[in-house]
Order: C-alpha cells, then structure tokens, then sequence
C-alpha cells in the first residue's frame, strides 16, 4: 500500500503540479464534506476540544475542501495529519513579480512530508513525538476519545493513545 501512495505522489511531481492548480483541481473533483461537518468544527471550536482530522489522502487536498465547502475557516482547534505536500519556487531569470498568483504559480511540488499515511497505517503512535497537536498543553490531560472513519482501518487510528475511553463511529459509504 505504501508503494502506491508514493507512486502516486511521484507522479505528481513528474508532471510538475503547481500549488496554484489546487484550488480549480478541488472544485473539479466533485469532493464533499459530510453533513455536519462545519456543525462539529463549530463546537469543537466554542468548546475549545481539540480536533483531528488524519488523513490517507493529502492535507492540502483536504484543507482545500475545507475552504471551497465550509462556511468558516478551520478554527485553531482544528489540526490536519496527513500526507503534506512540499513545494518549492521555480527560479525566473526576470525580476520578481510583484503579483502574488504569479508567485504561486511558480510554486511546484517537490515532495511529500514524511511518513507517508494510507489506510492501514494511519495511527496516532507515528505522530505523537512529531505532531504539534499531541504537544498541547492540555493534551495529557484529555483521555477521551470520539474516532470517526469510513474504513476498517479507522478503527486503529487512536493505537498509541493513552485513551481512558474510546468510542468508534464507522461511517458507511455507499458510493
């Protein structure tokens, strides 16, 4: 499975996709957010509970959605674990351009942040020394869990955990 997701990512970088392509990509996919989702995000936030959203697929792909589809921003309280995309600017042997969408679009995809996630490894124990959301100052203090996922591999997202209690909603797909 590993093996995929990496080709996958190298092809994107082959074909030299652009940070500036994401947001026309998003809205071409047909991508949906659940019912709810921006109903939850809002409690999370007025509640201040943390909430993470761990992804097989990729952040910036996920963060896009969020920003098409959702009538707010993602509040702080809102943290995405996933495979990120690396970018690096294209050099131009003109004088910098003074417009930003230009700027971006000479930002090419370089790599993937390390490890890469897919969905039979994504569990909090690959993260917790690396991912400042398990480095909160009230994080040792929650040992609650509500976990969320559409596959059987989503029931293994909180191994690492020191979990009191841990509640696991599986969504159906029916697509």
């Amino acid at each position: 499975m590993e093996d995929w997701v990496r080709e996958a990512h190298e092809l994107l970088i082959e074909y030299n996709f652009r940070r500036s392509l994401l947001p026309t990509a998003v809205r071409n996919a047909h991508l949906a957010v659940r019912e709810g989702c921006q109903e939850i995000m809002d409690v999370s936030e007025r509640a201040a509970v943390p909430l993470l959203i761990f992804s097989a697929g990729i952040a910036d792909v996920l963060e896009e959605v969020c920003r098409q589809q959702l009538s707010k921003p993602l509040p702080d309280t809102v943290h995405v674990v996933s495979n990120r995309m690396l970018f690096s600017s294209i050099s131009s042997s003109n004088t910098k351009e003074r417009n930003q969408g230009e700027e971006k679009d000479k930002e090419v995809l370089v790599g993937f942040t390390e490890p890469v996630f897919h969905v039979f490894n994504k569990r909090a124990a690959s993260v917790l020394d690396s991912s400042s959301y398990f480095h909160q100052t009230d994080y040792e203090q929650r040992r609650n869990v509500l976990l969320v996922g559409d596959s059987l591999g989503d029931l293994h997202m909180s191994d690492g955990l020191d979990a009191k209690e841990i509640l696991r909603i599986g969504f159906l797909n029916d697509r």
